[in-house]
């Protein structure tokens, strides 16, 4: 019964951080008037939830004997990271900010280091993700409404934070439910996910979200890859396949102009146009970061980097996932990172027997590729169900699960 509730406050939690992401571009945008201590209150209810699953289901991750000493070596410069931040929490950008609301209220400061620390030593079982699965399909419905009421009602709107966050709510794992939908008996589960997914890919191309995007094509391949693969398709369910890839092409090629026409083509996919929206933030971050000290150590949790070559404006944000870690942490925390998600990519792809955990494994390198313009750590539902996915392919037992097994509890009634 507590293994139950624990399952279910742990992905009622993600709920709560996706809203408290929302309340945070709500606050930035000026909207709805919302005040701070909603997300104060939002973020706590979330890192308690994960606690307390934690504490209901312990388990030491299996890294394997040549990346253990690696694995301890990350997990010990995270710890002296968090005391460091603890120990010396002033912030000149945020001198009006306690500590406390620092921690509960910015998704980018000291929750997403601490996180893992509890989601590596927790325990997700089959029973976890037979709830995960369900819950996760049951909000799909509300967030293809609230897709729909973007699109034909309130329309789309480039430069509104606010709305991509709010589109985003109700999507808590939409990515693992399509990638394991063939291991359900419904067929409409898969329907229903691939509705959601094509009007998410719709409204990226709408904002602009190159990153998002490409996520989303390397998420689609992964999705053929599993289906096509599988001994739960028919012949029929295969073919289907083919031809919808053969009808997809046609598309592209009949109606490429009007993709083109889309405001994620005019910003373009060429090194020119990264450069054009990213060159100075890069440009200005090599030049602070100029001793040896800082490449392998990096500046702390609470450590700021400059924001524009030509002026002394610094900020503790860059746009890019391998330069967080590289400025927060050092070589010593990217390079350890990298190995412990390329060593669950490696277990849960090649050492695993069913295609729940190589669905979770696939998702990996797909985040490590995004991060050159996106996926920085932050406490968000993405980012936390990464390092879940990431404990998992470290669980034997998970991995030793036939897809008979996965399959046969997927589709149980009664959790």
């Amino acid at each position: 019964m507590s293994n139950g509730l624990s399952n279910r406050l742990l992905v009622v939690s993600l709920v709560l951080i996706n809203l408290f992401l929302w309340t945070i571009y709500c606050e930035w945008g000026q909207k709805y008037g919302m005040p701070p201590y909603v997300k104060y209150l939002l973020s706590f209810l979330a890192i308690s939830a994960i606690i307390y699953y934690r504490l209901l289901n312990p388990a030491k991750p299996e890294t394997g004997s040549v990346t253990k000493p690696i694995f301890y070596v990350f997990l010990i410069w995270s710890v002296i990271l968090l005391i460091i931040v603890t120990l010396n929490p002033h912030s000149d950008l945020w001198p009006g900010l306690s500590y406390l609301q620092r921690i509960l209220g910015q998704q980018f400061f000291v929750l997403p280091y601490f996180v893992l620390l509890v989601l590596l030593f927790s325990k997700f079982d089959i029973e976890f993700y037979s709830y995960f699965f369900k819950f996760s399909f049951l909000l799909i419905i509300p967030a293809i409404l609230m897709q729909i009421y973007v699109l034909f009602i309130s329309g789309v709107s480039v430069g509104d934070w606010e709305q991509q966050r709010r589109v985003m709510i109700f999507d808590v794992g939409s990515s693992f439910v399509l990638l394991t939908a063939h291991l359900s008996k419904r067929k409409y589960v898969f329907n229903i996910a691939l509705l959601y997914f094509l009007l998410m890919v719709f409204l990226l191309l709408k904002w602009g979200r190159r990153a998002m995007l490409l996520d989303a094509v390397l998420l689609s391949f992964s999705m053929v890859w599993l289906r096509l693969r599988t001994n739960f398709l028919s012949i029929n369910d295969r073919m289907k396949i083919y031809y919808a890839g053969l009808v997809v092409i046609i598309v592209l090629f009949g109606f490429g102009n009007i993709a083109e026409s889309t405001y994620v083509f005019q910003r373009g996919f060429s090194k020119e146009a990264l450069e054009e929206s990213r060159g100075f933030v890069y440009e200005a971050f090599f030049l602070d970061i100029d001793s040896a000290t800082e490449w392998i150590f990096g500046r702390g949790l609470g450590g700021v980097i400059s924001r524009e070559a030509s002026t002394d404006r610094v900020v503790d944000f860059v746009e890019s996932g391998f330069l967080v870690l590289l400025y927060k942490g050092g070589l010593l925390y990217m390079i350890t990172f990298f190995v412990i998600l390329l060593r669950a990519t490696y277990l849960g792809l090649f050492r695993s027997n069913n295609d729940l955990v190589k669905a979770l494994a696939i998702q990996l390198p797909i985040y490590i590729f995004s991060m050159y313009a996106w996926n920085w750590p932050e406490f968000s539902t993405k980012y936390v169900f990464m390092w879940i996915s990431v404990a998992t392919c470290f669980t034997p037992q998970m991995r030793e699960l036939s897809n008979e097994e996965v399959m046969w509890s997927l589709n149980q009634k009664n959790l």
